[in-house]
């Protein structure tokens, strides 16, 4: 790490520029995340450090892992969101020892380390049956409408293959719904055509956006609740 830049130094620039990248002012990260302005402010200033259960709360806005929130150059590189330099982790980690609200984050960054593929797949197949079953359509049937296999979809939904942003788009398409809506929450998927769609997208169509996935999740609630009621 920069010896100019302390670990709270970055902490709190990259708190501005997520939020910025946003499009939000201070009052309105305060209102999503249920702080006051005030608090943001102190946040942003850098003047000390925050509670580590207040700077998850902040990755949950921002969509991002805790070593977004802590890498020196993730504003540097183009689409480039996670730190793969040993020596630049291992610097990281060698502030954060420093102090003991360092140490606590520290365990929490090392149990969320990056963005996880796994997780995510699972998420997808399942949202995949549910999003198929509620305009009763198969496998079959949505093969046809949108140009994916059979079988890769089945693979999907049974979690075992992760499809590129070609095949999601496709597949989006075939369910008419925006692709994004493939997933629970809008997560940002590094290095892929999601990243780059919601990178494009500006505070008022992000907000739509959400209440979009809001209104399709109730949707899946719904159904999940009639499919439990009736078995």
């Amino acid at each position: 790490m920069n010896a100019k830049h302390t670990l709270l130094e970055v902490f709190s620039e990259n708190v501005v520029k997520f939020r910025m990248k946003r499009g939000i002012t201070q009052e309105e990260m305060a209102y999503q995340i249920d702080l006051t302005p005030r608090e943001i402010t102190e946040i942003e200033s850098g003047h000390h450090w925050t509670k580590p259960e207040k700077i998850e709360v902040i990755c949950n806005l921002f969509e991002i892992s805790y070593r977004e929130l802590f890498d020196e150059s993730v504003f540097t590189k183009k689409d480039e969101f996670f730190i793969t330099d040993r020596k630049k982790t291992h610097r990281l980690k060698k502030e954060m020892r420093r102090s003991d609200s360092g140490k606590m984050l520290l365990k929490k960054i090392d149990r969320k380390k990056t963005f996880n593929k796994i997780a995510l797949q699972k998420v997808l197949g399942e949202n995949l049956i549910h999003l198929r079953h509620s305009i009763k359509m198969s496998q079959k049937e949505l093969s046809a409408v949108s140009g994916v296999c059979e079988k890769s979809i089945s693979n999907i939904e049974n979690a075992s293959a992760w499809p590129s942003a070609s095949v999601l788009q496709r597949l989006s398409e075939g369910l008419r719904i925006s692709y994004i809506e493939l997933f629970e929450t809008p997560i940002i998927v590094p290095n892929s055509g999601i990243s780059r769609y919601l990178y494009n997208l500006n505070h008022r169509e992000l907000s739509i956006l959400i209440e979009q996935l809001e209104q399709r999740r109730k949707i899946l609630c719904d159904i999940e609740r009639n499919h439990e009621m009736s078995v």
